[in-house]
């Protein structure tokens, strides 16, 4: 027997890192289904970002969250915003190693859209949900949270937690948000109503 590549994930950006959770990595199990990968399988994490190795094992997350959370003493090894690929192995004898592909998706080209979070904030499957929250679930703000996903895998997040190294990454992103979608106002690209925009450049 022989091991080789079964599946990987590659390019996803880590969304969490939990110091306070026994070791594991949690994974959108939309994502561990693409590829094949199972719960509580072993995998083997490298961080693109900063060259970092280690091998853990898999738990499911929320369906559909893109979730991807480092948790225990290997979240030392990660920061949020990371690009990392995700492998898993097989071991095969002989005669099936030409038979064998392995599954693998670069999250750098997926895009996974929700239909049912774009009804509109007016819809009434969103009652009950604070204004604040459903105001930008609306297919007109669609093209600015796929530029905002697709950007926060260009930008590598702060690892400082300084309110000035927050105001330089999220403007780095709305800069190049505007470059990307010259043609939508502030108020899809910031996602703040009319009267809350006003309200900010008033004030």
């Amino acid at each position: 027997m022989r091991t080789f590549l079964a599946a990987k994930l590659h390019g996803a950006v880590v969304t969490e890192a939990n110091l306070e959770y026994e070791g594991s990595i949690t994974i959108d199990p939309q994502l561990m289904d693409e590829v094949g990968m199972l719960p509580y399988e072993q995998v083997d994490v490298f961080d693109i970002t900063n060259g970092a190795r280690f091998t853990t094992y898999t738990i499911e997350g929320n369906p559909g969250s893109r979730e991807i959370c480092v948790n225990g003493a290997a979240a030392h090894l990660v920061a949020e915003g990371d690009r990392i690929i995700v492998v898993a192995y097989v071991s095969l004898a002989m005669e099936d190693v030409k038979q064998h592909k392995p599954k693998i998706v670069y999250l750098d080209t997926l895009v996974l859209i929700s239909l049912d979070t774009y009804l509109g904030e007016n819809h009434e499957i969103y009652n009950g949900i604070p204004n604040y929250i459903k105001y930008d679930m609306d297919i007109s703000f669609l093209s600015s949270h796929i530029a905002d996903k697709f950007l926060s895998g260009k930008i590598n997040y702060p690892k400082e937690r300084t309110f000035l190294s927050q105001m330089i990454y999220y403007g780095k992103k709305l800069y190049l948000k505007e470059k990307l979608l010259p043609h939508k106002n502030d108020t899809i690209n910031i996602g703040y109503s009319k009267q809350n925009l006003t309200w900010a450049q008033e004030n």
